[in-house]
């Protein structure tokens, strides 16, 4: 009796460490909500490797999550390679902001470039070395990133290297693509500061911005919208 009692205490711990395992793996590789129009879309779309969420929970703060793309077979397999905090605007975020509405814009975006004031830590998008040189523009150049010795005038948007650690680590999205004057300029996804928002922008910390970086390249899509 008391083998068989050994026996089956061992089972039992067995067992026990296979279900926090199971439950262990569940929570770091999560799924994506495929009911959802907006990310459905794109399960199968043979151009788009990587989706980030950014999913509203209210305030200035957003739940940022990182889906990449491998093939099991002939089949697509989306794992979950980063959930974290992130905040928004000031003012939360709206389908319909203007220039200065302290309001992130919701919706489905492209990559544009990215960018840092540090070196570039291993991403495959075009990436940008700031420096005293650069602005992101907000008059002749609305809404994109110059370096002002390739277009010369005085440039009133933001000098980038004066925003660290915001701009350590970046990347520009196509919000606002057509360049379109009051509809929103300079729009990215940077570093925390340290205040607990942003002026219409995305931020996550330095690290998990780096992790964001090394995981993603031009075929990524960006999603804003409510949890």
């Amino acid at each position: 009796m008391k083998k068989q009692g050994f026996i089956l205490v061992v089972l039992l711990a067995v067992l026990v460490g296979c279900c926090r395992k199971t439950e262990q793996a569940q929570s770091e590789y999560s799924t994506i909500n495929w009911t959802d129009s907006t990310t459905a879309k794109y399960r199968y779309d043979k151009n788009v490797n990587q989706l980030i969420l950014v999913q509203y929970t209210g305030g200035s703060e957003a739940i940022v999550r990182l889906f990449v793309k491998s093939y099991q077979d002939t089949m697509p397999v989306w794992t979950e390679k980063l959930m974290c905090d992130g905040l928004v605007g000031q003012k939360g975020i709206s389908a319909n902001r203007r220039e200065g509405s302290m309001k992130t814009p919701i919706g489905d975006f492209g990559m544009i470039t990215a960018f840092g004031i540090k070196p570039n830590p291993g991403t495959q998008l075009p990436y940008i070395d700031i420096d005293e040189n650069i602005y992101g523009c907000d008059d002749e150049w609305y809404n994109q990133i110059i370096d002002i010795r390739e277009h010369p005038h005085q440039c009133t948007g933001e000098h980038m290297i004066d925003y660290s650690p915001h701009y350590n680590y970046g990347f520009f999205f196509d919000f606002n693509k057509e360049q379109v004057r009051g509809l929103g300029c300079s729009i990215f996804f940077h570093c925390m500061g340290p205040n607990p928002y942003t002026g219409s922008c995305i931020a996550v910390s330095e690290e998990n911005m780096v992790t964001i970086l090394q995981n993603i390249d031009m075929s990524a899509r960006i999603i804003i919208n409510y949890l």
